[in-house]
């Protein structure tokens, strides 16, 4: 019996002094800490070059769109432009001005010294489409039709939604159509009317005057809602990148500073 106690005592012992005896890690520096952490932090980091090409690709289609969200939040009155007709027999590009008080109504001075008239914004204008001379096109899955308005000096152009129904004038070649046009007022001169330029240039052999412009019937602000909503998203996302780029800058510097 004394002989199991002595053995189990020396057993304990002997455990005893390995665990006391057991040699601990050493704890690392705190700058060898701080170098891991920042290591870490920066490994979960996204690529900067990822977040690089974010921002631009934002940037770029913000840039894109801005005429779009522009007109967006413009006012709802609608600019009066008369008659195309008069447009014609007095266009405003020939009209020197310093003020817009110069202008006839509907116009502004532009910085060209010339009166305009005011693009991007909700207009109405009074003309007769010439049908014989119609280009077609679909945008965004909508066919559209692009008729000059007779008596303005191919000055003012409209874009009205093609309708399938045959029995619609807008179908029947030679049909004069007079009413008045409301919608948004683009300049045709814009790079992305290239194609409907240089379309009439070479069917028509047509001249264009220093100031020509294309309105979009039916076009109504509230309509680029989406837009509005894209260009919301598109901040956000250059600013999370933004942020992201500029902690992983701030980790990068800490971390060579240290060292």
């Amino acid at each position: 019996m004394s002989e199991d106690k002595k053995s189990g005592g020396d057993e304990f012992e002997g455990q005893e002094e390995a665990f006391f005896s057991s040699e601990v890690p050493p704890e690392q520096p705190a700058e060898a800490s701080d170098e891991n952490l920042v290591q870490a932090r920066g490994s979960r980091l996204r690529s900067p070059v990822l977040s690089l090409v974010v921002v631009g690709l934002a940037i770029w289609l913000m840039l894109d769109f801005r005429m779009d969200l522009a007109y967006f939040l413009s006012s709802r009155d609608v600019i009066e432009l008369g008659d195309a007709a008069d447009y014609g027999r007095h266009p405003p590009y020939k009209t020197a001005c310093q003020d817009d008080r110069q202008c006839a109504a509907g116009q502004f001075c532009g910085d060209d010294g010339r009166c305009a008239l005011p693009i991007n914004r909700m207009a109405r204008i009074t003309g007769i489409p010439l049908v014989t001379r119609v280009s077609k096109s679909r945008v965004w899955g909508v066919a559209r039709n692009y008729f000059p308005l007779m008596g303005s000096g191919n000055g003012v152009f409209i874009s009205v939604e093609r309708k399938e129904d045959p029995e619609d004038p807008q179908r029947k070649r030679g049909v004069i159509i007079e009413r008045p046009y409301q919608g948004r007022l683009r300049s045709l001169k814009e790079p992305a009317y290239q194609h409907l330029r240089e379309y009439y240039i070479q069917q028509f052999g047509m001249r264009f005057p220093d100031q020509c412009y294309l309105l979009i019937d039916a076009s109504q602000p509230e309509d680029k809602y989406p837009y509005a909503i894209l260009y919301g998203f598109l901040a956000l996302l250059v600013l999370f990148n933004a942020f992201t780029l500029s902690r992983y800058v701030w980790l990068r510097f800490k971390s060579q500073k240290e060292d």
